[in-house]
């Protein structure tokens, strides 16, 4: 094993990366493609400087709930005098980085394929210089361990919004960031032809305990559907352009709810991605909204949302429930479940659809608001709550602003209601075949 330390390594010039391993080649770590210049600096200049600032300083403060343990994020030192440039090869055999001083330690042109074990230790600092990045895959895996006072930094050599790419697994080995702070990434994917993120993880293993990303120009984190987070706690994302998690529906049940802080981007939501819900899920509260962009999403096993979860649903997107689905959802009086449109407006977006004979369907303590756009599955009649047959149960809940109906029901359904409240629900409160 090679240890990265003071004098311990020469400073070769970097070659280009490797050809991608996922989707059909890297566009170049040393030549990038064309297309992230305009991309970056339309959006960054303008956009961070209000919006963002205000986040990272303020709410974001590197303390708040979830934060690295409540405390104040110490200001990363990037002095570069006195660090050493890596070759881009560096992470082709096994190695462990080492601090070496008290500003940045090392220095990557490229970006570095990882692909074979490595170690960052405590307080290691690697600065990226513009549109480099981390790539980990095939019999590659990365352990980078801080501690509170001595975290792993992984920075721009500029702090900048989107000045490098950012880190990218895709390796089944165990891969683990622990008390690492990830910044200025996210100027463009690592390998083609990935959304650009801070962080992604697009396959395989990984743990992230007591993170923070912050400062980048795309998504914070993607998680894809095939891989796995083995821990997820005490993550704090901030100061991004776009939101700051992505992940796949059935990856929901691996996040930490409230025990992560995803406030501070320009747009604050989880954002779920994926339209098959078949094996069983709990939602649990984030501190943020989640939001469901993608048309009617399937529900064919049981579906669990806890107290305190809100749900935004962009224009047309639904929820339907049939064959194996079940849908417990169950708020409290002081901390409803919330299903709502992206916008406040009546009939934005499809609604509920049931259709199952489980005694498990509940709406308790439940907001549902901003639905009734069209139907969820053809051609029933639009409304805030779809109830084609089998059993359903509202109790203490507030069905309001939606197109259609409140809730509609056929001769076939079973539905019980009790303690609601309806209002301004375009084509009446309760209707039937």
């Amino acid at each position: 094993m090679a240890i990265l330390a003071m004098c311990a390594i020469q400073l070769f010039g970097c070659n280009g990366g490797a050809g991608s391993p996922s989707d059909g080649g890297m566009d170049g770590a040393a030549g990038m493609d064309g297309g992230i210049d305009g991309g970056i600096d339309g959006g960054i200049d303008g956009g961070i400087d209000g919006g963002i600032d205000g986040g990272i300083d303020g709410a974001a403060g590197m303390g708040g709930s979830g934060g690295q343990g409540g405390t104040t994020l110490l200001e990363i030192d990037r002095d570069q005098a006195d660090a050493l440039t890596l070759p881009c090869d560096a992470f082709e055999s096994d190695t462990t980085l080492t601090r070496r001083t008290g500003g940045v330690d090392y220095v990557a042109t490229c970006v570095m394929d990882v692909t074979a074990a490595v170690v960052l230790q405590a307080g290691v600092t690697i600065a990226f210089e513009e549109n480099a990045g981390l790539g980990v895959y095939g019999a590659g895996s990365i352990q980078a361990t801080g501690t509170l006072e001595q975290p792993v930094a992984l920075v721009g050599t500029t702090a900048g919004s989107g000045w490098w790419r950012g880190v990218h697994v895709e390796s089944d080995l165990q891969n683990r960031l622990e008390h690492v702070r990830v910044e200025d990434a996210g100027s463009n994917y690592v390998y083609c032809c990935s959304e650009a993120a801070s962080i992604l993880h697009r396959d395989g293993q990984l743990s992230l305990s007591d993170v923070t990303v912050r400062n980048g120009a795309g998504y914070g984190i993607v998680a894809r559907q095939a891989g796995t987070f083995d821990t997820f706690g005490n993550v704090k994302i901030l100061g991004h352009l776009e939101v700051p998690l992505r992940i796949d529906v059935s990856r929901l049940g691996e996040l930490d709810g409230a025990g992560s802080d995803y406030a501070g981007n320009l747009e604050d939501y989880v954002e779920i991605v994926g339209s098959d819900i078949t094996t069983a899920l709990q939602m649990i509260r984030a501190n943020v909204p989640y939001r469901w962009d993608e048309g009617v999403v399937d529900v064919t096993a049981p579906l669990t949302i806890n107290r305190g979860v809100t749900i935004a649903f962009g224009e047309n997107a639904g929820l339907g429930v049939y064959d194996e689905g079940e849908l417990s959802v169950i708020g409290t009086e002081g901390d409803p479940v919330i299903f709502r449109g992206l916008q406040d407006v009546q009939g934005y977006w499809r609604g509920i659809h049931t259709q199952t004979d489980n005694s498990a369907n509940l709406l308790w303590h439940v907001d549902l608001r901003n639905a009734g756009s069209n139907y969820v599955y053809c051609c029933n009649e639009p409304a805030g709550l779809y109830v084609k047959g089998g059993q359903m149960r509202v109790q203490d809940s507030r069905i309001t602003d939606n197109g259609g109906c409140g809730i509609y029901y056929g001769v076939s359904a079973t539905l019980v209601q009790t303690g609601n409240s309806f209002g301004n629900n375009a084509a009446g409160d309760i209707c039937t075949d």
